[in-house]
């Protein structure tokens, strides 16, 4: 489970055995989404046989999909200098303090669609991992 998870779940003060037993019951998506209290963070999951799918939402304009260990920018256009950049701490760039945790770093940044550069910015992240084990019932 990616820290950032973990971080936003403590945003919205839920506890990781609250998540646990939750998404084992089904999923929580749009309506039944965990939100904080301000709803600045909304964290939307799956338990899918082939692991955990998550989405985290930072406001209305920051996505991280924690499977894919990808943020999505929506509207933030980056110039090709910072494009290029790679394997920097994800603080440098990312202002969010789910993003200020120590070993989160930056891989690669792109745009999320390269014929309309204004759509946004797409960045590959390495984020650490905590495991956690599911008691079967």
């Amino acid at each position: 489970m990616p820290i950032v998870l973990l971080a936003a779940l403590a945003e919205c003060d839920v506890t990781l055995a609250g998540f646990i037993d939750r998404i084992r019951l089904g999923s929580v998506w749009q309506d039944e989404a965990i939100r904080s209290a301000d709803r600045r963070v909304v964290v939307q999951a799956h338990l899918a046989a082939e692991g955990l799918r998550s989405l985290v939402q930072l406001g209305e304009t920051t996505f991280y999909h924690a499977d894919a260990s990808m943020l999505h920018l929506i509207g933030l256009v980056l110039p090709a200098t910072i494009l290029a950049m790679r394997d920097l701490p994800a603080a440098t760039l990312i202002c969010d303090p789910l993003f200020q945790l120590p070993g989160i770093v930056i891989r690669r940044l792109r745009p999320l669609d390269h014929r309309d550069p204004g759509m946004g910015t797409a960045v590959l992240l390495h984020v650490p991992t905590i495991t956690v084990w599911l008691p079967q019932t």
